[in-house]
C-alpha cells in the first residue's frame, strides 16, 4: 500500500449561483467535471451553507479510514473577500505552516479568460494537492 495520498481540490469562487454557463451572458456560471467512471467516484460527505458548499468524494468502496485519493470541491457563492490569486497564496501558506518543505507550482493559467482560471499543485512530504481555481470577473 502506498504511504501517501493525493488530494485533488477544486476552488470555485463565484459571484453568483454555480448553475449556468460561465461563457454566456447569464448572471451565473457552472464548472462541471466528468470524473472517470471506472474510478467510481462517490460523494462521501457534503456540507452546505448560504456562503459555500464543500463536497468530498472518494473512489469506489473507499472510506475516510482507507482512502488512497480524496477529491474535495469548494464552491463559494457571493463575492469572495480576496482575489483568487491571494486565496491561492493563503491556502499555500496554510500547507507550508504544517509542512515547511511544501512547494507550490503553477501548472497553467489564463488570467485573460472570460472567467480567469488557474491550475496549480502543492506538494509536501505527506501529500500532493492539485488545485483548479476559477473566478468570475465580478
Amino acid at each position: 500500500m502506498k504511504n501517501y495520498f493525493t488530494i485533488i481540490t477544486l476552488l470555485l469562487a463565484f459571484s453568483y449561483s454555480h448553475h449556468a454557463n460561465c461563457q454566456g451572458k447569464n448572471s451565473s456560471e457552472l464548472v462541471k467535471t466528468n470524473w472517470p467512471k471506472e474510478d467510481s467516484w462517490h460523494v462521501a460527505d457534503e456540507k452546505k451553507s448560504a456562503a459555500q458548499t464543500m463536497t468530498e468524494m472518494l473512489k469506489g468502496k473507499e472510506t475516510f479510514d482507507n482512502f488512497t485519493e480524496l477529491l474535495t470541491t469548494h464552491v463559494f457563492r457571493g463575492s469572495m473577500y480576496v482575489p483568487v490569486t491571494e486565496k491561492i497564496d493563503e491556502l499555500y501558506k496554510r500547507v507550508k505552516n504544517a509542512a515547511p518543505t511544501a512547494k507550490k507550482t503553477m501548472i497553467e493559467k489564463d488570467e485573460k479568460a472570460n472567467c480567469p482560471w488557474y491550475i496549480y499543485k502543492i506538494e509536501s512530504p505527506t501529500e500532493s494537492q492539485v488545485w483548479f481555481a476559477v473566478q468570475r470577473k465580478k
